[in-house]
């Protein structure tokens, strides 16, 4: 028996029940590291995707704000070529009207502004026949002549001291011969003669100086129009180069992005932030591209035009040209024009390139100062199924990139890399006078001086066209056919000092609505002459609605700023309005080409007017959403819009649905802001890096 308790106690013992149990329990534990380490990595792999997602859209954000300051300083350097446009068209259009070659209205011999015959006005060179030396071709201010109400009340007669060649002689009118002398009609006939002889003595005296001041006012207005601009482009192109630069609302960037970071976090990445992970680099702060305050990256191209006017030698009452520095000729007469002097010193040459009065052609961005934002964050998240381990650290960064706007054209076709300027190539605007570089100009043909534009790209006329010049021709008819005191007046352009205050450079009488005065007409013709034109709408970045989306927003962010002409520092409405006048105050490019085309054109002659835009979606040129990896200009969209805004809706472009206006905003990598293959000087310009490629350790 005992025996059979030791075979039993073996059995026992060799019995196989359990150990199933025991081998689940111990896989179980195997099988929920597994599970917690999938669990884990999955929950950290989700907190580094919206890390990186956070990061981009914060990155995204920072690059419209440079995007916004981009747009607005695009559409500023727009008006100072509008400004530069106007003072051309009135220089060659309004201070030419009596230039007609003989004192007799033939239509052959009119100028273009004042033909009789519609279909005469054409895409042609104009050419006078009876001005055959280049001198007597050569455009020069003259306002002494029968289109003026100031030349007629002076006078007393439709005379025209602007029709001769330069240089021919008026002749004299001679005196009385006493046959008989005690004939009493003798006396009195020698009476009206000698008050002839004293008018005509006058009259040639004071044609010269009423010629100059008018050169000078037209000279003044631009002046006192671009100083504004060129105050504001300067403001912000400083901004737009500072580390921690601010948008509109004088809001610090750097917290907006924060924000936008915050909001699309994680709770875990949220509750495990870490601040001092927390970068952001504004690209355009690093390097050559923030010397100057931004003057590296946005530079002036300035330029020092010559403008020519008439005067009348006192012997022989010969016109003579003279250009606008030289007063010598007028012998003090100018001062009944210029009582203070102010004229006088402004025409004394350029002010130093630092004043906001030296002449401009606008601004140029430097392609190798690429603008970008971009933000680097860091989390340490704790996962729930590794309570004792340490927290996991996460870091990501991203980089936006405001990019398919145009600031405007440069200078000349390429830009070497590391050029402060752009210097070699044709110009692209082959019209327009030269650049002024350390004193002396980029032409030293003294005709190249005098003022012009291209209406498109490739333009070899611009105002030397006859298209151009009569394009408002039956205004200056309508002005033409009115009595002595409805024409022309200089006082129209004598108010130029309120431009600080009103933005306003164009012709105006000073009472009331501007339009609905007897200045209204002419005004109109000067929106119709500065509207949109073909080579604006591919050169620069324009807003229709500038005034509502742009410069009403955060109009005391220039509050700190140096003001001009005693006024503070504000952006305005677009040329043709006037800044707290109602509608006027909010006057639009898209205003502008309703009004030239309704009312300043000659509408006989505007089917034949190519260059100007007939609607304000063609400005809508900037690059379009179309597909995912399109960033080209999709032909459904480009300058058309199938959607527009309301007018009350601040939408940049005014377009809801369809093309855009300036810069848009898309992510961009390291390594294509590191690459070295940049191709962005022009054609023919060698490749390279870009002159701020973000920092290594960022």
């Amino acid at each position: 028996m005992p025996g059979n308790r030791g075979q039993k106690v073996i059995r026992i013992l060799a019995n196989e029940i359990g150990q199933m149990s025991i081998f689940v329990a111990l896989l179980f534990q195997v099988l929920f590291v597994l599970f917690a380490m999938v669990v884990n990595i999955g929950m950290l792999v989700h907190d580094k995707i919206n890390l990186q997602n956070a990061v981009d859209f914060a990155a995204y954000y920072g690059a419209q704000r440079q995007a916004e300051i981009l747009n607005e300083i695009a559409h500023l350097n727009y008006q100072i070529r509008q400004d530069y446009k106007l003072l051309a068209w009135r220089y060659n259009v309004v201070g030419t009207l009596g230039r007609q070659g003989i004192n007799e209205h033939t239509e052959q011999y009119l100028p273009p502004a004042r033909k009789r015959n519609a279909g005469s006005i054409t895409e042609q060179a104009y050419n006078n026949p009876v001005y055959t030396t280049e001198v007597d071709k050569t455009p020069a201010v003259c306002v002494s002549n029968q289109m003026w109400s100031d030349m007629l009340n002076q006078s007393g007669q439709p005379e025209n001291y602007c029709y001769l060649k330069y240089g021919t002689e008026v002749p004299p009118i001679p005196d009385v011969v006493k046959i008989a002398p005690f004939v009493p009609l003798v006396g009195v006939s020698e009476g009206f003669t000698k008050q002839a002889q004293e008018a005509r003595r006058v009259s040639c005296a004071e044609a010269g100086p009423r010629n100059w001041a008018f050169a000078i006012q037209m000279f003044y207005a631009y002046k006192q129009s671009i100083a504004i601009r060129k105050s504001l482009v300067w403001e912000l192109r400083k901004n737009l180069v500072d580390p921690d630069f601010v948008d509109r609302e004088n809001q610090k960037v750097k917290e907006g992005v924060l924000k936008t970071l915050m909001k699309n976090l994680t709770k875990a990445n949220e509750s495990s932030f870490d601040e001092g992970g927390f970068e952001v680099l504004n690209g355009l702060s690093l390097g050559q591209c923030a010397q100057g305050n931004g003057a590296f990256t946005i530079q002036e191209v300035l330029t020092a035009p010559t403008l020519l006017y008439v005067y009348n030698q006192p012997s022989t009452c010969a016109p003579r040209v003279a250009n606008h520095q030289d007063i010598a000729p007028l012998e003090g007469r100018e001062s009944q024009w210029d009582p203070n002097g102010a004229m006088k010193q402004l025409a004394n040459g350029e002010p130093e390139p630092t004043s906001p009065l030296a002449s401009s052609l606008g601004f140029e961005k430097n392609p190798w100062c690429m603008a970008y934002y971009g933000v680097k964050a860091r989390t340490r998240p704790y996962k729930p199924f590794a309570p004792f381990g340490s927290a996991v650290t996460i870091e990501a960064r991203g980089f936006a990139q405001p990019f398919g706007g145009r600031v405007g054209p440069w200078y000349k076709e390429r830009w070497t890399r590391g050029a402060d300027k752009s210097a070699n190539g044709e110009r692209v605007d082959k019209l327009t006078t030269p650049r002024l570089n350390a004193g002396a100009l980029d032409s030293e043909n003294k005709a190249d001086r005098l003022l012009n534009y291209s209406r498109y790209p490739g333009d070899e006329l611009g105002l030397k066209s006859v298209l151009t010049l009569g394009a408002q021709r039956q205004t200056f008819l309508d002005y033409e056919n009115k009595g002595r005191d409805q024409k022309l007046r200089l006082k129209w352009f004598s108010h130029f000092d309120g431009i600080p205050k009103t933005g306003d450079p164009l012709a105006s009488d000073g009472d009331g609505n501007p339009f609905e005065s007897a200045a209204g007409p002419l005004r109109r013709a000067e929106v119709a002459a500065v509207a949109p034109d073909l080579f604006d709408a591919t050169y620069y970045s324009v807003d229709p609605k500038f005034f509502l989306n742009y410069a009403q927003t955060g109009q005391e962010r220039f509050s700190s700023a140096n003001g001009f002409g005693g006024n503070k520092l504000q952006e305005f409405q677009d040329l043709g309005g006037k800044f707290g006048e109602g509608d006027l105050g909010k006057y639009s490019v898209e205003q502008q080409i309703k009004d030239a085309r309704e009312k300043g054109f000659d509408q006989a002659v505007l089917p034949n007017i190519f260059y100007a835009l007939e609607d304000w979606t063609h400005l809508l040129t900037a690059w379009a959403p179309h597909r995912v990896t399109n960033y080209q200009f999709p032909e459904e969209r480009f300058a058309r819009c199938s959607s527009a805004a309301k007018d009350d809706l601040m939408i940049p472009g005014k377009c809801i649905q369809g093309g855009r206006v300036g810069y848009s905003v898309r992510l961009i990598s390291r390594a294509a802001l590191n690459f070295s293959g940049w191709k962005i000087g022009g054609e023919g310009e060698g490749e390279g890096t870009i002159l701020n490629p973000p920092e290594s350790d960022f």
